[in-house]
């Protein structure tokens, strides 16, 4: 049982869940991942295990257009990070 279950909903105690997270990114010549700054370190990447596009919103005037990243990195963790188009910032919504 939780204490709470009647306490009214505040906006401040309510996030997204997943919520992207700015990050910056050493790419390589390919374009690719080398490494994410996360908590003030350089993670290396060892593998890039995906990549794909996503473009949609376009049919509703509010377009949404990434390149996303599926990054194993050497500390053993799985992230995705993704690349927002139209300001270049890279993100990352798993660390």
């Amino acid at each position: 049982m939780v204490a709470t279950a009647r306490a009214p909903e505040r906006a401040h105690s309510i996030r997204p869940v997943n919520e992207p997270v700015k990050v910056s990114l050493r790419l390589g010549h390919d374009r690719k991942p080398k490494a994410v700054l996360h908590d003030g370190r350089w993670r290396p990447v060892v593998q890039v295990r995906d990549a794909w596009k996503v473009k949609e919103g376009w049919w509703a005037g509010k377009e949404v257009a990434r390149l996303y990243f599926e990054l194993h990195l050497r500390d053993g963790s799985t992230i995705a990070v993704f690349q927002d188009m139209d300001s270049r910032q890279w993100y990352s919504q798993r660390l």
